[in-house]
């Protein structure tokens, strides 16, 4: 029997791994390879799977349908609640540590930062890593973000107050359930041929919808009646009016008419956008509620959201403090809103980690760079203007944080003695400003929807074509497997690098329309977005 070779030295191993670290950084900035089978299905879904359709043989087709897709998106949306509350205990333990230097609404973005760390990390030493993001990962991160409407909605309410993708036997899709009919509203409709699909299309429209309202029905309710705590039923109320939002505005995208042109349609549906839509539902809700029970509005609304982080109530309760040492409001459903979007802001360290390719790279740095002094270049520009024109000082420092994701704007617009009011106002009419101007930009520079699309592009001599100067980073193969990831995801199969003018219009649409310019271009699969989702 021959002789096992002795475990070589720590040191030993130690040079080894820095000896690889060139060739790991390079591996790094690859994108994501193709997902393995055995990560197509999460073990919930399998079992769904096996007790719908295997074990019970006497349920109707249609019954089958129906109950295996609210079932399905049950099973994912516990999982998302899961990612949820891993990211604010990250949230959590930083705000401990920046309280004292009160910069606690600095802790999701160094959390984002923390998440893009530690996602590369683990893909460096452990290169499978890829196939589990895409498998698990991605999709419940992709539809944390989206739930960042629904604090739009409450950021809009709480100034007011202040002043007086899923096919059979495949992973979960990375498009949620309630913007399935976003992606339908950008090409042709649906053709059904028989009721099954029919049946498909019309829950993947309205099924958040439904959902919603059967919640509001069998827990909001009862749990306002029972127990005298009306908490859970304004979430139900905002859950609905928010989803009802989404489905109608999708459905006005997807509607053909011969009298009005696809182009004025396409801009009643922007300006119809379901933060405002939500926003009014829910200020006719609040003032309802406040008159059908005699209570004073303001008792309402702050019953409502009363501005109780999950971060302060974890720090209350390990501190061991109530409500009555600290004088803090009750958790609300404003606040279980405001807590979605800390949470789409560390799950954008995901984004990040998709996007790793342009960023750990020369060109990355110098776009990063840039953006980022023409966005501060913006904030002052911005307030000088608001100040010629003749607004008050508090009015005009509204307009500074104009471009910023609303966790950052409204403490930030705090700090310098903004109106809050308008800042909220300023940020949500400015993304939708850019959902309005994004299409003309795209259309003048002929920009595609899909890279495939770039061949036509280029044979009319249109566009960049091959005059434009094409970005090269640092490492071809790496390159290479990015373009080859990035094809698979995308559906396509043949993949052209970003021109100059891709990333120039990408970075504007983002710097000016902040997260809702960044949502317009991956609702339309825009190729100037970070990244391709997938079909």
């Amino acid at each position: 029997m021959a002789e096992m070779a002795p475990p070589l030295p720590p040191y030993r191993r130690l040079f080894g791994f820095l000896r690889s670290l060139p060739s790991r950084l390079r591996h790094l900035s690859r994108g994501p390879g193709p997902v393995p089978a055995a990560a197509t299905q999460t073990l919930p879904a399998r079992l769904l799977q096996y007790f719908m359709l295997e074990r019970q043989p006497k349920l109707g087709k249609k019954t089958k349908v129906i109950l295996t897709y609210f079932l399905r998106k049950a099973a994912f949306l516990v999982s998302v609640v899961a990612l949820y509350l891993v990211c604010h205990l990250a949230i959590w333990g930083l705000s401990v540590g920046l309280e004292k230097v009160s910069l606690n609404y600095c802790a999701p973005l160094i959390a984002m930062i923390f998440v893009l760390f530690c996602s590369s990390m683990i893909q460096l030493a452990w290169a499978p890593f890829d196939h589990y993001y895409q498998g698990f990962i991605q999709s419940r991160s992709h539809w944390s973000r989206v739930l960042i409407s629904l604090a739009l909605v409450v950021f809009l309410r709480l100034p007011w107050r202040n002043a007086q993708w899923c096919p059979e036997g495949q992973p979960e899709s990375a498009v949620p359930l309630d913007t399935a009919a976003s992606d339908a509203g950008a090409s042709a409709p649906v053709v059904s041929e028989t009721n099954d699909q029919r049946l498909q299309v019309f829950l993947q429209q309205w099924g958040g919808a439904i959902l919603s309202a059967l919640v509001l029905l069998l827990i909001g309710i009862p749990m306002a009646t029972l127990a005298q705590d009306e908490r859970v039923l304004d979430a139900c109320s905002l859950c609905l009016a928010w989803t009802l939002a989404i489905a109608a505005q999708q459905r006005l995208k997807s509607l053909r008419l011969a009298t009005i042109p696809p182009a004025y349609v396409s801009v009643i549906a922007t300006i119809v956008n379901p933060v405002l839509v939500t926003a009014g539902i829910t200020a006719g809700y609040v003032r309802l509620k406040a008159q059908a029970s005699g209570t004073d509005l303001s008792k309402v609304l702050t019953t409502f959201c009363g501005g109780t982080t999950l971060a302060k109530l974890l720090i209350r309760w390990t501190t061991r403090a109530s409500y009555e040492d600290d004088a803090i409001s009750p958790f609300g459903a404003g606040d279980l809103a405001l807590s979605l979007l800390e949470c789409g802001i560390v799950v954008w360290g995901f984004k990040l980690y998709e996007c790793r390719q342009q960023l750990f790279s020369r060109v990355g740095a110098v776009v990063a760079l840039l953006s980022g002094v023409l966005a501060g270049l913006c904030a002052i520009i911005s307030v000088v203007l608001a100040r010629a024109v003749g607004l008050a000082p508090h009015v005009a420092l509204a307009f500074t944080a104009r471009s910023s994701t609303l966790a950052l704007a409204k403490p930030s617009t705090a700090s310098l003695g903004g109106d809050l009011a308008v800042n909220a106002g300023v940020v949500v009419g400015n993304g939708i400003l850019g959902q309005l101007i994004a299409p003309l930009l795209i259309a003048k520079f002929r920009i595609p929807d899909h890279p495939v699309e770039d061949q036509s592009r280029v044979m009319d001599g249109s566009g960049s074509g091959s005059n434009e100067p094409e970005i090269d980073d640092d490492d071809d193969d790496g390159n290479e497997s990015a373009r080859a990831s990035a094809d698979k995801m995308s559906g396509t199969h043949e993949v052209q690098r970003d021109s100059a003018l891709d990333v120039a219009v990408g970075a504007a649409i983002g710097v000016n329309g902040a997260a809702m310019g960044v949502a317009y271009l991956y609702d339309r699969r825009s190729r100037v977005a970070p990244t391709l989702r997938s079909p």
